[in-house]
């Protein structure tokens, strides 16, 4: 029987050759207007900021600072703040939908990590992209803004430095939310196909993030002739409400056209902070704080099989499926996954 990690290495490797093969690519009918990404940012939070007010924040971090932002309780605090923590290629623009629903009740800060939205953006010849480069962002912001306790909610790739920095600090830790996270080796989890083209090192990837990097339109829209995966065509594979795609995949694919370097970078070594999570299950089984499990069951990549196993590792679980949701389960279903953060009796359904 294979070992999760090889199961996992091979399944990436997998996806990887059958690009080779060709597969589709779409989404071309989504005009974020690349021709100005700055002004399609801009534009974008200059109208969420007029209707959700919040404090911006540039955290130190090194030679670099990171862009954080700080939204008030609007009430009176009902429990302790939430630290949301967007995966990869997106940003903290990844839970624009769920903040109204929190902030109600709770401070809430979001961040972007180094390398994505408005922090700062090393190239890869001065600052290495990995799971501890993610973790001393985190360690950063919670030192900046010093919660005693505070709810972690992670997702994607967030997964290696928040579930890390949990395991490392459990008295600060009021609950722990997994959302459609990668972090330790588990039998079903498959990377999307877009990834997988830049998981496995050699001369073909090295030539595809050359290529992509100086074209803007390979890197947004592919090539069907090639089955090279394009930004919108993958990310757009991460929701199933047209809705909340239709107004968040423009900010996102205007963002990625920076963030490129640091995305290749972290594709790079993905296999390797998988596979060195194994050694951290005796920890996350010996973990008291309570965790919440919440996956959208229509992501084919991070699927109900990865929450299984979360749920089964962590011993003050519980496990919420979530509908109707797909990888982007904050953008698809923001009012259940508020409900599951706030610890809300409502529950989670169609």
């Amino acid at each position: 029987m294979e070992t999760p990690s090889r199961s996992l290495t091979n399944t990436l490797a997998t996806a990887a050759c059958a690009l080779s093969i060709g597969l589709t690519v779409g989404c071309g009918e989504l005009d974020d207007e690349t021709g100005d990404p700055q002004g399609v940012v801009e534009r974008y939070v200059q109208r969420f900021r007029s209707q959700h007010p919040y404090t911006d924040h540039s955290i130190v971090r090194g030679d670099h600072h990171l862009a954080a932002r700080h939204f008030a309780a609007l009430e009176p605090a009902s429990g302790p703040p939430v630290v949301l923590m967007h995966g990869y290629p997106d940003s903290q623009h990844l839970y624009d939908a769920l903040v109204p629903s929190l902030r109600r009740e709770r401070e809430v800060v979001t961040f972007d990590f180094l390398g994505w939205g408005g922090s700062d953006k090393p190239p890869p010849g001065v600052h290495r992209y990995d799971a501890a480069s993610l973790r001393a962002d985190l360690d950063a912001v919670m030192e900046h803004f010093g919660f005693e306790k505070s709810v972690l909610v992670v997702h994607d790739a967030s997964g290696w430095p928040g579930i890390d920095w949990a395991l490392d600090h459990p008295e600060r830790v009021a609950k722990l939310v997994i959302l459609n996270t990668v972090y330790h080796p588990t039998e079903t989890a498959r990377p999307p196909e877009g990834l997988a083209q830049f998981a496995v090192a050699g001369s073909a990837r090295d030539t595809l993030i050359a290529r992509m990097s100086a074209d803007d339109a390979l890197w947004l829209d592919g090539s069907a002739d090639e089955g090279i995966i394009g930004y919108r065509d993958q990310i757009g594979r991460f929701f199933d409400k047209a809705r909340a795609r239709d107004e968040y995949l423009p900010v996102l694919a205007a963002e990625s056209l920076s963030m490129r370097p640091a995305f290749f970078a972290l594709a790079g070594v993905l296999f390797d902070e998988v596979t060195a999570r194994a050694a951290a299950i005796p920890r996350m089984q010996a973990f008291q704080p309570p965790v919440s499990v919440a996956f959208g069951t229509d992501d084919p990549y991070l699927n109900t099989g990865v929450s299984t196993d979360f749920a089964a590792k962590f011993p003050n679980s519980r496990k919420i499926d979530v509908p109707g949701a797909n990888h982007y389960v904050q953008l698809d279903r923001p009012a259940e996954v508020a409900r599951v953060i706030l610890d809300a009796d409502a529950e989670v359904g169609n």
